[in-house]
C-alpha cells in the first residue's frame, strides 16, 4: 500500500455492509452518542464510522474495498447458516481474517497505537539522527527516514496501514481460538459501535493489570455481532469451556446475558453506537446511563518489559511495547466456564503469557 493522489472522500472504518446487517431501513440505521447519550432515530449510513480520507489515499480504500467484498460474501453466508451446520475451515478462516481486520482498521485502533508513534517521535527518532552505530551510511539513512516519516503527523494512519496489510498474521494469532455462534432469541437486539470487535478476558480480570486484552493473550475472549440475532465469539480452550451440548452454536433466551454482551459495545465505542430500530432507544440509553461513569478515559501506554521468545522464554534484553489498559468492564456469561489453568499450554504465545506473569485465573 504506498502514496497516491489523496482524494477527498469519505473512507469508512467500519463497512457499510456491515451496517446494513442491523438495519431494515435501506439508508440509515439508529444511534445513541457515546458522549452524551444523545440518540439519532435515523442516522444516514455514509456519514457512520468514517471520516474524509481516513486511509489517506485512493489506493488504499481500494485495496479495503476488496478485503470487504470477500468478508461482505462470508458474512451473508454465515448469517444465513442453519444452527446444526458447521463452518467449514475456509469460512473459519475468512471469518478470522475478518475480525482480525476490522479490529485493526477502526479509529480506536488508530488512538491505541499514538502512544507508540509518539515515543518513536520522541525517544527512537533522536537517537538515529546521529549514526553512532557505525552502520553503513546507507542502511542508516534508510532507517531514519523511515523511521521519521512514521513519525511525522500522519504516523499513526501510517502505522496502521502497515498493521491492514499484515493482517494474516494478526489472523494467525487468533487462529488457535475456538468460535461458537451465538444465536439470540430475546426481543433485545444484540448491538454494535463504530469499534464492533471487542477483546475481553474473564479468567485474567483480576490478574496483571495490564495487556490481558492482546491477540496473544491466555483468556482472550473476542466478540463480533454479525446480526441482531447472530454474534459469534472467539475463545481460549485452554482457558474456557463452553456449557453446551452443541459444539458450535447456542442459543441465548436470557435477556441479562444479551444485556451484559452489549455493554461491551458501549465501552469498546470511541463515538457512536449503533441499533436497528428506534424502539429500541431507551433501551440503549437505559444501559449508557448505567455505564456513563466507568468508561475507560485512561491512555494506553509504552513500558519497557523483559524480551520473549515465542515459548515465553526471556532472551535478558528489555524491549519497549505498547501496553494496552485494563478494561472497566467484563461481561457475565453463564455459559462461558473457566478453567483450572496449569502451565501446560498448546499454544506458545499463550503459554509465555501464563509462565511470565504468573496469572491466576478467577
Amino acid at each position: 500500500m504506498t502514496e497516491d493522489i489523496i482524494q477527498n472522500q469519505n473512507q469508512h472504518y467500519v463497512s457499510q455492509y456491515y451496517f446494513r446487517e442491523f438495519t431494515t431501513r435501506k439508508n440509515s440505521i439508529s444511534l445513541l452518542v457515546k458522549k452524551n447519550g444523545h440518540p439519532i432515530d435515523n442516522a444516514a449510513l455514509k456519514k457512520q464510522s468514517s471520516d474524509t480520507e481516513f486511509y489517506g489515499n485512493s489506493k488504499v480504500e481500494k485495496e479495503i474495498t476488496v478485503h470487504d467484498t470477500k468478508y461482505r460474501l462470508n458474512h451473508i453466508e454465515i448469517n444465513a447458516k442453519k444452527p446444526t451446520t458447521k463452518l467449514s475451515n475456509g469460512e473459519l478462516s475468512t471469518l478470522i481474517e475478518n475480525i482480525a481486520f476490522q479490529h485493526k482498521r477502526t479509529l480506536k485502533a488508530r488512538i491505541t497505537i499514538a502512544p507508540l508513534v509518539d515515543f518513536t517521535h520522541n525517544f527512537v527518532l533522536p537517537q538515529l539522527e546521529h549514526n553512532d552505530a557505525n552502520w553503513p551510511q546507507e542502511l542508516h539513512d534508510a532507517v531514519y527516514e523511515t523511521y521519521k516519516s512514521s513519525s511525522q503527523k500522519n504516523g499513526a494512519r501510517i502505522w496502521q496501514t502497515i498493521d491492514l496489510e499484515n493482517i494474516k498474521n494478526n489472523a494467525k494469532a487468533l487462529s488457535d481460538l475456538k468460535y461458537i455462534i451465538l444465536e439470540n432469541t430475546t426481543s433485545t437486539p444484540f448491538i454494535f459501535s463504530d469499534s464492533p470487535v471487542v477483546f475481553s478476558n474473564q479468567a485474567f480480570k483480576n490478574g496483571h493489570e495490564r495487556s490481558i486484552t492482546h491477540e496473544g493473550s491466555a483468556g482472550l475472549l473476542v466478540f463480533f455481532p454479525l446480526s441482531p440475532k447472530k454474534l459469534v465469539l472467539l475463545y481460549d480452550t485452554e482457558s474456557y469451556e463452553i456449557d453446551s451440548t452443541r459444539e458450535t452454536y447456542i442459543t441465548i433466551n436470557d435477556t441479562p446475558t444479551i444485556d451484559s454482551i452489549n455493554t461491551l459495545q458501549l465501552h469498546e465505542a470511541i463515538n457512536a453506537i449503533y441499533f436497528n430500530h428506534p424502539k429500541h432507544t431507551a433501551y440503549v440509553k437505559g444501559l449508557w446511563e448505567k455505564e456513563k461513569n466507568r468508561f475507560n478515559n485512561k491512555a494506553n501506554e509504552v513500558v519497557c518489559l523483559p524480551e520473549l521468545t515465542a515459548d515465553g522464554r526471556e532472551t535478558g534484553r528489555l524491549v519497549h511495547t505498547l501496553a494496552t489498559t485494563t478494561p472497566c468492564y467484563f461481561p457475565n456469561l453463564p455459559f462461558l466456564l473457566t478453567r483450572r489453568l496449569g502451565t501446560a499450554q498448546t499454544h506458545p504465545y499463550r503459554m509465555g503469557y501464563i509462565i511470565n506473569y504468573n496469572y491466576k485465573p478467577t
